[in-house]
């Protein structure tokens, strides 16, 4: 009977002083980063609206919008309600940036998990190089500060590749209940959540083929998936209960695979998600975060390093710099301030490069403990390269992608060349993450940066715009006037939460079934219609309504704006009025609605 190697426990190095004064560092700056300028933080995408405004509908519509199965299940959304429901209990307008706190809390919680799962896996360098890395990503920090699912589930599926990969190490299935309980959080929040079962599946088929192992180690590893699976089944069960309301989950899936768009269009869509994308949100801050404080480690490490021959360095820790090292993380610098578009496809191949070199020393040495993780970080990464193209290329998407190429690009500093156990560091600890926490933010103010962008534009109109209505209806019993938000969930929020009875149309045949004892007002925002098709629809019928209010130029986060098609991005970029946000009142006129 066969039984499989026990792997040898990994020697644990004590976070040293400079390791944790680093640490410290990173936290600092990256949550200083996601909470900078909390007024400009405001509902304003389309699918984080109706993540908002579940607190807005009563049991006519099962107390959720209409429809909210399709975008997301019920996990975030519930949470998001429930955050109102407490604030308001306590009195009082919810603030604009309620909504955003279940991301932002964990945004910031992603910083110092990158940093607990790296250094158990790559060591303590790697972990602090990757919490920087992270923390200072604008691309990441700016949609912290939304109400969208994919920073949320960037955490989940984070915790849930540990757990697995922890459970395949060790070879033990009893353990595997823990990668289970994270990957239903992560199927929880969005319905792609299942990945990591999908990941740890094809590790286990990459390292167990790798080595050659006896059937016990294959059966235990088919147990570890095999749990694990069952584990997040049971737990989202109560999901697929919730899709029934549509249609059941078959109905989601058709809906879901209107945005698969295939592999005619992957290397279009690669280069928006990588190249476009990717450069829209990487700012000087990024540029910093990729190098600086590495190389602002280094020197402190050298600087505190004792005269002399040094002693051995503890296990995982080497003090001694090399200069084919040197040259490369030069080299990666200089390509970054160079070219910072391409920061995301530079830290993509070097994930790949490293983790693929990782998994072959692991399997040469027959150390476990770097086998698995890195098998399973390869996997991670060049899945997603290849999947995530082939779906219309939201920005958002790759927010999965871009946190497992930061923990793969970290293997680099796996023996790499920053001291933090130098005896001079008991004095001298705080000096170099204090400098590099004043230079991020010298950096952030002075060249500005797109996590700050302001994304109150149908707050501020919605607001602007309350008096107006109470002129028109002054009665708060019996209003005398309702407005409808054509196609524009973010701007039906906005209305609600300043005071306005508002509806949201989907289409411009509200018209038909509109109160003719009220006054009928549509707010019209930079994206009414949707799309040209549905701005046509509008212009067709805008005859029959009188403005009444105009408000604005506000621009668009880019959150927004590079959601959109290529053609309604250019209208909405060269159009000055699609900056403005409208109000009309219906003429009274009954005529048939195109």
């Amino acid at each position: 009977m066969s039984h499989s190697r026990q792997p040898t426990p990994p020697t644990v190095v004590p976070v040293s002083a400079g390791e944790r004064a680093w640490l410290w560092g990173a936290l600092l700056a990256g949550l200083l980063i996601r909470i900078g300028y909390p007024y400009r933080m405001a509902v304003e995408h389309f699918d984080e609206a109706i993540y908002a405004s579940n607190v807005l509908f009563g049991a006519e519509a099962n107390f959720q919008y209409p429809g909210r199965e399709f975008y997301a299940p019920p996990l975030l959304p519930m949470v998001i309600e429930w955050l109102h429901v407490g604030w308001m209990l306590g009195g009082g307008t919810p603030p604009s940036w309620l909504p955003m706190l279940p991301a932002l809390s964990l945004g910031c919680a992603t910083i110092a998990s990158l940093w607990w799962i790296a250094r158990g896996w790559f060591g303590p360098q790697a972990a602090i190089v990757a919490a920087w890395s992270l923390a200072l990503c604008e691309f990441h920090a700016a949609y912290s500060r939304t109400a969208l699912t994919d920073v949320p589930l960037t955490f989940f599926l984070l915790w849930a590749v540990y757990w697995l990969t922890e459970s395949l190490k060790a070879q033990s299935p009893r353990s595997a209940w823990k990668g289970g309980l994270w990957t239903a959080l992560a199927w929880w929040t969005k319905y792609n959540g299942w990945l990591p079962l999908a990941m740890a599946a094809t590790a286990s088929v990459l390292v167990l083929s790798g080595r050659r192992a006896a059937r016990g180690a294959w059966i235990n590893c088919m147990g570890v998936c095999a749990l694990a699976a069952v584990v997040a089944g049971c737990l989202w069960l109560p999901v697929l209960h919730d899709c029934q309301d549509v249609g059941g989950y078959a109905a989601i899936a058709k809906n879901h695979r209107g945005y698969v768009e295939g592999w005619s269009a992957w290397r279009a869509n690669a280069h928006r998600q990588f190249a476009e994308h990717g450069g829209t949100y990487a700012g000087w801050l990024t540029v910093w975060g990729l190098s600086g404080p590495t190389l602002l480690a280094a020197v402190q490490g050298m600087c505190c390093r004792p005269r002399g021959r040094p002693s051995a360095p503890p296990v995982g820790t080497v003090v001694t710099i090399d200069q084919a090292r040197l040259t490369a993380v030069a080299l990666n610098a200089l390509s970054v301030l160079l070219f910072p578009d391409w920061w995301f496809p530079l830290i993509l191949g070097v994930a790949l490069v490293c983790s693929a070199l990782a998994w072959r020393r692991g399997l040469r040495e027959q150390n476990d403990a770097l086998m698995w993780p890195a098998a399973m970080v390869f996997v991670w990464v060049l899945a997603l390269l290849v999947v995530t193209p082939l779906y219309r290329a939201y920005p958002r998407l790759c927010l999965p992608l871009m946190v497992g190429s930061i923990l793969g690009s970290s293997i680099f500093w796996r023996r790499g060349w920053i001291d933090l156990t130098a005896e001079k560091w008991a004095s001298h600890s705080g000096i170099g993450p204090a400098v590099a926490v004043l230079v991020s933010l010298v950096v952030a103010f002075g060249h500005g940066t797109i996590t700050w962008e302001d994304r109150s534009g149908y707050r501020q109109a919605a607001w602007a715009f309350q008096p107006k209505f109470e002129e028109l209806s002054p009665d708060e019993t019996h209003p005398r006037a309702v407005a409808y938000a054509l196609t524009e969930p973010g701007f039906f929020y906005q209305l609600r939460q300043a005071g306005v009875p508002t509806a949201i149309a989907g289409d411009i045949h509200f018209l038909q079934s509109a109160p003719r004892d009220v006054h009928v007002l549509v707010a019209i925002g930079p994206l009414a219609g949707g799309t040209k098709a549905g701005r046509a629809q509008w212009d067709a019928i805008r005859e029959q309504f009188e403005p009444i209010a105009e408000f604005g130029p506000a621009r668009l986060s880019s959150i927004v704006r590079l959601d959109q098609d290529a053609d309604w991005r250019q209208e909405l970029a060269s159009t000055d009025a699609r900056a403005r946000y409208h109000f009309y009142r219906w003429r009274g006129d009954h005529a048939s609605v195109p």
